[in-house]
Parts: C-alpha cells; sequence; structure tokens
C-alpha cells in the first residue's frame, strides 16, 4: 500500500500544466486568455535552463478600451493557482507585470489582494519545483 500511494502523489509537469488549465478555465468566462506550458530543462553551453512552468493571463482583445486586467478578476484563481502547485511541492519563481518583473512576488501578491481594482494588460507567472 505504501508504494501504491508514492505512484499516486507523483505528478508529471505536464499534468500540472493540465491542472492550472482546468483551474484557470473560469478565467475564460471573463474573457481572459490563459496560456500555460511546461519548458523542460536543456542544457546550452553547459548551463542548464528551463525546467520551469509558466502561465500568463492577458484580457482578450474585443474591444479598443476594455483589454485591461484587474487583479480583483483574477485574484481567487491565483490563490487556487499557487495553493494547488504548493501541495505539489512547486513555487513561484518570478512574476511579470506588463513586462516588468517584479521582485519577491508572494509579496507582490499580498499588496495586490488589497488593491481589487489594480488593473494592467498582462501577468505571467513562472514556476519552479521545490
Amino acid at each position: 500500500m505504501k508504494y501504491l500511494k508514492l505512484f499516486e502523489s507523483f505528478t508529471t509537469p505536464e499534468d500540472i500544466v493540465n491542472d492550472l488549465k482546468d483551474i484557470c478555465l473560469e478565467l475564460n468566462d471573463n474573457y481572459i486568455d490563459v496560456n500555460c506550458e511546461y519548458y523542460p530543462p536543456k542544457v546550452v553551453n553547459s548551463e542548464i535552463y528551463g525546467d520551469f512552468i509558466s502561465l500568463g493571463l492577458e484580457k482578450m482583445d474585443l474591444t479598443d478600451y476594455d483589454d485591461v486586467l484587474s487583479w480583483g478578476d483574477i485574484s481567487e484563481a491565483i490563490d487556487r493557482v499557487l495553493e494547488y502547485l504548493n501541495s505539489v511541492d512547486w513555487k513561484i519563481s518570478s512574476m511579470i507585470i506588463d513586462g516588468e518583473n517584479l521582485i519577491n512576488p508572494l509579496e507582490w501578491i499580498e499588496s495586490l489582494r488589497l488593491k481589487e481594482h489594480y488593473s494592467f494588460y498582462g501577468l505571467t507567472m513562472h514556476f519552479v519545483k521545490n
């Protein structure tokens, strides 16, 4: 039985990507485009790159004036993403809002929780194994 539990708890990065897409599925109802991909490790000039999951969110361009995201529109989904990733032993490594790489992404998320009306054009989060 012990080995069965170990087997059941093994989750591949591809499984995680599919789960993240499911978690964020409701965002599509709010016209938010979700892009989630796994970048496997690769060696370039003796350096290892990749081995992370990228989750990108941006408003679908339906009109010229309604293409901004509001933190309040995505905060619950982001909380579920972070909770799920923590349960499968992954963590956030970086967060980019409107092209700006934010230092200490978890601190930014905490401050954004207080600013539900904070708006921006795009959000990308990268996650790595713990």
